[in-house]
């Protein structure tokens, strides 16, 4: 079975994953499971969500991405701030399709929230 949005996901992990690397930013996790956030916040995490998908006719979709920046610990938002500001930086730097970056927070269970960003990437339209 095809799955076209679960293989660019994936294509979008690995182009994150080496900008990190690029950026000598090695402990961020970049995830499609955002379960795994609490545990690896004081380093940053990415976390790839599962697409939004416009059908504007029977032949294409306009498929708009998002992805999850979180950085901790929510004790230090001074720090949480420069490793969001660093993880951003090296998307830019990767020139990744990146449209927007809207602030925000995760609320964690039993703990503060985590400074966050939900940047969404530029529309992708393809035939179907």
């Amino acid at each position: 079975m095809p799955t076209p949005r679960l293989d660019q996901a994936t294509e979008y992990l690995d182009a994150i994953k080496a900008a990190m690397l690029a950026a000598d930013l090695p402990d961020v996790l970049v995830t499609l499971d955002a379960l795994k956030i609490p545990s690896a916040a004081r380093h940053g995490v990415i976390v790839i969500t599962p697409p939004a998908i416009e059908f504007p006719s029977y032949t294409q979709a306009e498929i708009d991405w998002e992805l999850g920046l979180v950085a901790g610990p929510a004790t230090d938002l001074e720090r949480a701030w420069r490793q969001l500001d660093a993880m951003l930086d090296a998307l830019t730097t990767a020139q990744l399709p990146l449209e927007r970056a809207d602030p925000g927070s995760l609320p964690q269970q039993g703990g503060p929230a985590l400074p966050a960003y939900t940047v969404t990437l530029a529309t992708l339209t393809t035939n179907i």
